[in-house]
């Protein structure tokens, strides 16, 4: 069976008798939640630091829903909108941001992503080329150097080094040249930047999906498509041939964005936007599916 998703079908008269709106959106975070509580199992997150974090966003959600109110006020209208009690409503208020922070994305992931993409860092075949690491005394011919300077500002092209080869995603030579290993930012399993890329990939995925359910008019792309009753062969073809387009993708929109945004960081105002462009694949038994 195959399945197309269609972010954009809207249903077709009035409702049907059957459960609340709440009740199904309760359902779906359920199905939508169990893979984040297979992490945080697996990392020894226990029910008490859930329910404290999640008691903290639910306060830190529901006070944006009424900016502007005093505070004996918005501790009532959080404590009515939650269901928390107003003590705990004004403890979380009070002492906010204990949860930690993965902070911003890593200067590596945005080198690593440039090499793979920028025409003047590849080679005539089209891949990462090897660069020497020092940029010559002109500063103009492609190096690791002029790459990172570029990219960030903020972080010396050493310490990006560093981080790519400890990743295991870039060597250097005996020539002092530093060659790209992988053509995807893969950090181990726990590493700082692989939690960051689940934060901001699955939260991303999972606001322009609530937004479409929630009717906004501008709706985002937010499809799939969903086959069953396949051999375990043909699954690893899938998956090679979603790699596949994945980096054509790439390759097409990363120029695109970066030269709109060195474009429009010259602007002093509106350019206060930020996108993502995703794709994903994801495969498993179909018995396991009624386990969820």
């Amino acid at each position: 069976m195959i399945l197309v998703s269609d972010d954009n079908n809207k249903a077709d008269g009035p409702p049907s008798a059957g459960p609340t709106r709440a009740q199904l959106v309760l359902s779906a975070s359920t199905r939508v939640l169990r893979p984040l509580v297979e992490l945080l199992l697996a990392n020894g997150v226990k029910h008490a630091e859930i329910d404290e974090a999640l008691r903290e966003l639910l306060v830190q959600v529901a006070r944006e829903q009424v900016p502007g109110a005093g505070e004996s006020r918005a501790i009532s209208r959080i404590s009515v909108a939650t269901g928390l009690h107003r003590k705990d409503v004004k403890r979380l208020m009070t002492t906010p941001g204990r949860l930690a922070e993965l902070g911003r994305r890593s200067a590596s992931s945005e080198v690593f992503t440039r090499w793979l993409t920028d025409e003047r860092f590849l080679d005539r075949r089209g891949r990462p080329a090897t660069l020497p690491r020092q940029a010559a005394a002109n500063g103009e011919q492609p190096s690791f150097e002029l790459l990172a300077r570029e990219t960030s500002r903020d972080v010396h092209p050493r310490t990006i080094l560093e981080e790519l080869v400890r990743l295991r995603l870039a060597s250097v030579d005996e020539a002092d040249r530093v060659s790209l290993l992988t053509d995807a930012f893969v950090p181990s399993t726990g590493d700082r930047d692989m939690l960051h890329f689940l934060a901001e990939n699955v939260g991303d995925h999972l606001a322009a999906a609530v937004a479409n359910v929630n009717g906004q008019d501008d709706r985002f792309l937010e499809q799939s498509v969903f086959a069953d009753e396949l051999s375990e062969a043909s699954i690893r073809q899938i998956e090679k041939l979603a790699r596949k387009h994945w980096q054509a993708l790439l390759r097409e929109l990363a120029p695109k964005l970066q030269d709109m945004v060195d474009r429009d960081r010259e602007k002093t105002r509106g350019a206060n936007m930020r996108a993502r462009i995703g794709m994903y694949s994801f495969a498993t038994r179909m018995d396991e599916d009624s386990e969820r």
